[in-house]
């Protein structure tokens, strides 16, 4: 690991500023408008403070100023606000901007600090590199990006990883993982978050296991999540249904997400703010996963390629439930058709090492061509 330091005065310089930055903070966080502030909390169950950003904009100044010394071939920043104006303030490499999604979408629009960062990595950025075409308008829009420095690229499915498992290895899988015989395994193929769906999959999840016995509903916790999986539990708990779910706290390997995707009879991502191309649905989907998925602009844009799920309303438990139900009662020959048109889809427009080497030829075309884009002024001081 290569490591640099920045010099007594510019940590002083960097210091000064952020606790001017949250002293304002302290006194009061100005949102831009209600319906930002609604979005961050829908996204992160909690208020407006979750868009304090003080302590963000000096780690970002710091790693900017440490990686700038180190004079890399091309700077790659994967989320406009942890990580955007870092990249901006390299000045000896071209840089490549990623938004997340979160951090346009939601996180962004909230504050005027919140979209500073978000505006200055990506107007300073030589590429930006949104995984989802419906992300573009915005990026234009909202943004100000120029439309000649965006190309949206998907990261891709493993489709061997994530293949469709026969039917004497699905039933080892099932075994391994203590899945009760004549099981319907309902996949909330999200992390555990209410704006990620988590809410709905536990409304809707509670309403099939009272109905139809042979449900059991699985969800992965994802890091940070365990106070909200702790509620979804003592609510299926106090209505007798604890056998019925399976929560699985912490992080899981991605071989481990690939074997419960692979014995699935049904997944739900019932994101309820925007997303990006999501991974979510794609690799289930490969896998055999019969997918209800939110209604929302990207997905709209997956189907258009192809690819076969439902759109529901997520706020709308009557009809996620009848969506399961329905695809609980589908016929064996209708989940193998709508399966084997996925497989083929992902395998034609979402393989992982073709989406790769797009990715890899687009960043070297970038560390070849240079510096474009001007260093930001208003942190010229930075040494």
């Amino acid at each position: 690991t290569t490591t640099g330091r920045i010099d007594q005065r510019t940590e002083r310089r960097i210091d000064r500023w952020t606790r001017a930055v949250g002293s304002v903070e302290d006194s009061v966080v100005i949102p831009l408008s209600r319906r930002s502030v609604e979005r961050l909390e829908r996204e992160f169950a909690t208020k407006v403070d979750a868009a304090r950003v003080s302590e963000v904009m000096a780690r970002n100044l710091r790693i900017g100023a440490v990686v700038d010394q180190l004079e890399p071939d091309v700077v790659f920043a994967n989320h406009m606000v942890q990580r955007g104006l870092a990249g901006a303030l390299v000045r000896t490499a071209p840089r490549i901007a990623m938004p997340w999604g979160g951090d346009i979408f939601n996180i962004g629009p909230t504050t005027a600090l919140t979209r500073h960062l978000v505006r200055t990595g990506l107007r300073h950025a030589e590429l930006v590199m949104p995984s989802a075409e419906s992300a573009v308008p915005d990026l234009r829009s909202r943004w100000g990006v120029d439309p000649r420095r965006i190309r949206a690229l998907s990261w891709g499915v493993d489709v061997r990883l994530f293949s469709p498992a026969l039917a004497d290895e699905r039933a080892d899988l099932r075994r391994a993982l203590s899945v009760p015989d004549g099981a319907k395994v309902v996949f909330n193929t999200r992390r555990f978050k209410h704006a990620w769906g988590a809410k709905a999959v536990i409304d809707a999840g509670i309403r099939l296991a009272q109905n139809r016995p042979e449900v059991l509903v699985v969800n992965i916790a994802g890091a940070g999540n365990n106070a909200e999986l702790a509620e979804a539990a003592a609510r299926v708990e106090h209505h007798g249904l604890s056998d019925r779910f399976r929560f699985i706290r912490g992080e899981v390997s991605l071989a481990d997400y690939a074997t419960w995707s692979r014995i699935a009879d049904v997944g739900l991502a019932l994101k309820q703010t925007p997303d990006m191309r999501s991974l979510s649905i794609l690799q289930p989907a490969h896998a055999g996963a019969w997918m209800i998925v939110s209604d929302q602009p990207e997905y709209r844009e997956m189907a258009q390629i192809g690819l076969t799920f439902d759109l529901v309303d997520p706020d709308n438990s009557d009809v996620v439930v009848r969506s399961i139900e329905d695809a609980l009662d589908a016929t064996a020959d209708e989940h193998r058709r709508r399966a084997d048109g996925n497989r083929q889809v992902v395998a034609e427009h979402e393989d992982h090492l073709e989406r790769m080497s797009d990715i890899v030829d687009t960043i070297e075309s970038v560390a070849e061509s240079g510096r474009s884009v001007r260093t930001p002024r208003a942190y010229r001081w930075l040494g």
